[in-house]
Formats: structure tokens, C-alpha cells, sequence
């Protein structure tokens, strides 16, 4: 029964290992440049902790508590300027004061303080409204 089984199980994983599976029509591109963390505001707080995390291990391994919290805010108001600064996804054509309400907002969402709906709810109120 053992053998049968194994045969079973063998011939089930050849089979599916065998097939081929046709490529997706148009295929799915590839982001390969540092532009995908600026594409949503949801993406830039995500990359917030990591390049927090990073960077602390580097450069105060020790610290803890509010040290991390200011580095952490600092990190990002930092990453969010970068972004600015060379035009990247969401942050293009804004001002610098929009650009650093998009910081503030993205650190304290990543350090978890806010939720990121509040915080796009809150910087709504201060873009400028377009006529139709």
C-alpha cells in the first residue's frame, strides 16, 4: 500500500511539474527603480520602517525607546524629501510644505500614532481643489 502511494504521489508531481503555463497577455512589468515607494502615500509608509530598521542597525544599534521614535521621524521626514527633491511618484509638482505634511503624515502613520485614512482625510483639507 506504501508503494502504491508513493507511486501515486510520484506520478502526481511529475505531472505537475511537466506542464508549461503560457505567459500572461500583456506580461506583468517589473518595477526595478526606487520610484515604486513613492507611487501611493501607502507605499512610502511602508517603506518607512524598513529603511528605519536599516539604518538604526547601522547607526545606534543600543538605542531604544524615544531615540528610535525621533530617528524613525526624522528617517522619514528625510526619505519623503528625497523623494521630492527628484520628483518621484505622488510627491511630483507638490510643494515643499505639501511634501513635509506627506512626511509627517507617513512617519506618523509607519510609527503607528495614525491610520494612513486619517491622514490622507486630514491632507485633503489642505490641497488645492481643481474647478471642473
Amino acid at each position: 500500500m506504501k508503494r502504491l502511494f508513493l507511486f501515486i504521489m510520484l506520478a502526481f508531481s511529475i505531472a505537475v511539474f511537466s506542464q508549461t503555463v503560457p505567459e500572461p497577455d500583456p506580461p506583468v512589468p517589473e518595477v526595478k527603480t526606487i520610484d515604486g515607494i513613492f507611487e501611493t502615500f501607502f507605499a512610502l509608509v511602508a517603506f518607512i520602517p524598513l529603511a528605519v530598521q536599516t539604518l538604526r542597525r547601522l547607526v545606534m544599534p543600543n538605542a531604544g525607546g524615544l531615540g528610535v521614535q525621533i530617528f524613525s521621524w526624522v528617517v522619514g521626514l528625510a526619505v519623503t524629501l528625497v523623494g521630492w527633491w527628484f520628483h518621484l511618484g505622488f510627491l511630483d509638482g507638490l510643494s515643499i510644505w505639501m511634501a513635509l505634511l506627506y512626511g509627517t503624515g507617513a512617519c506618523l502613520a509607519a510609527n503607528g500614532i495614525f491610520d494612513t485614512g486619517i491622514i490622507t482625510a486630514i491632507f485633503s483639507l489642505f490641497e488645492k481643489r481643481k474647478n471642473v
